[in-house]
């Protein structure tokens, strides 16, 4: 049976609390290839923001590679013009209030973040005094934040301005962002049972829904993990394995749940996985987790679901973690999978916010910079396993040769005493 976790006020009330002292800043570390300008994720590629479920924290991420050139945001103009840079427009009540719109696709009422229980904290790397400005030919990202407080699918528009010069005169270049979306789930669903297939006694899986106490539903539909439609109702056969997508409609709200295994309990499967987890700090969405397969023979997949079921990411490597439980599916294309449902990334180490620290480069290669210590603390790099493989005491800064450690996930504890205050992730990446 998949069962998810039970929902209660006292459950909301604490993930407000703690999330509303995060604040967490998201990092600008991703990937773009070669390309010139992009965002991510890329509403062009089908691609959206992790779905989220109401009264619970939220937290995902929108990287930005802003475009050298004025033709990336409006492809009328001569590449010839250069971008200077890109603001994020101010609202009424301040940064981002109306920059952001959020149409709820339904109904097509329009929402700025706080009307939902969002909020959005720009990082611009401190490229430039004004928070809601972003450089031409810099990557950037923000983080949408908070805990949802209206269910929901939404449209998200960001409204910029393109900061150029035309032949000698200044340009302002409207343009909007368009068609993100976010999904907000409410709470419909109790637990599903599953049956798996077995395709040497040729026998058929079965999957099958227990919805919450007093529930209304005008529909219950069932997909692979190819998009299709496979079946409506309470309960439908299934005759191949995967992963499968239950889809819930009432009245007033969708509650859509990923993840679903089913497995073939006739293969005969040799994969295995592991997980290395940096936990998260607490308030914070700083953890990391990566899983390790071996015994695989053919190409996988790889998801990521939260604690609700919702899909998290289908890389190997997954951040922006808050604390809690999380769950990883590897999928070969033989149809063999394995589960891992208890991956751990709570801490007991919390975040202190009178320990204001920094380190760079992050991911590093060969040397990596540790600034504004105390003097009365100290510093330990340790490996997900527990060693200590550097350490040192506070200062001003410093900076420590990695260049023999092995490229992989680390973690830099400051505190005295082995009282531990502070903690942040630092990756490896040896050229």
């Amino acid at each position: 049976m998949f069962k998810l976790p039970k929902h209660s006020l006292a459950m909301a009330v604490f993930s407000m609390l703690t999330l509303s002292n995060a604040a967490a800043q998201c990092n600008i570390n991703y990937d773009f290839g070669d390309a010139d300008f992009g965002v991510s994720p890329d509403p062009t590629e089908g691609e959206g923001f992790s779905p989220g479920m109401l009264n619970e924290a939220y937290f995902d991420v929108l990287h930005i590679l802003v475009p050298v050139n004025a033709a990336g945001v409006d492809p009328t103009l001569p590449e010839a013009v250069e971008v200077d840079s890109i603001k994020v427009e101010d609202g009424v009540n301040g940064p981002l209030n109306s920059a952001l719109v959020f149409t709820d696709t339904t109904t097509m009422e329009e929402f700025y973040a706080g009307d939902i229980g969002l909020e959005v904290v720009l990082n611009n790397n401190g490229d430039s005094d004004v928070e809601n400005t972003f450089l031409g030919g810099n990557q950037y990202c923000a983080a949408i934040q908070g805990v949802p407080s209206r269910a929901g699918v939404y449209r998200i528009a960001i409204n910029v301005t393109a900061y150029a010069d035309i032949n000698g005169f200044p340009a302002n270049l409207p343009y909007t962002f368009d068609d993100f979306l976010l999904r907000v789930n409410c709470p419909l669903l109790d637990s599903v049972n599953v049956v798996n297939v077995n395709t040497v006694d040729n026998t058929q899986g079965q999957l099958s829904v227990v919805l919450l106490d007093a529930i209304a539903t005008d529909d219950i539909n069932w997909y692979n993990d190819q998009g299709w439609l496979v079946g409506a109702g309470n309960s439908i056969d299934v005759s191949e394995s995967g992963l499968y997508t239950l889809l819930i409609t009432s009245e007033n709200c969708t509650h859509e749940l990923s993840g679903i295994l089913v497995e073939d309990d006739g293969l005969d499967c040799n994969l295995s996985a592991t997980v290395d987890v940096i936990p998260a700090s607490e308030g914070e969405a700083d953890g990391q987790a990566t899983v390790n397969v071996t015994g695989n023979t053919v190409g996988y997949q790889v998801s990521w679901f939260n604690e609700s079921g919702l899909l998290l990411g289908t890389e190997p490597f997954i951040e922006y973690l808050l604390s809690g439980v999380y769950s990883v599916v590897v999928t070969e294309d033989n149809g063999c999978t394995f589960e891992i449902d208890n991956v751990d990334a709570t801490t007991n180490i919390p975040h202190h916010e009178g320990v204001s620290w920094g380190m760079f480069p992050n991911p590093a290669s060969n040397v990596v910079t540790f600034t504004d210590i105390p003097v009365d603390k100290s510093w330990t790099l340790v490996t997900l396993d527990g060693r200590t493989v550097r350490t040192g005491r506070g200062g001003t800064s410093m900076t420590v040769d990695v260049s023999s450690l092995p490229s992989g996930m680390y973690v830099v504890r400051v505190g005295a005493d082995n009282q531990w205050w502070d903690q942040k992730p630092l990756v490896l990446q040896h050229k």
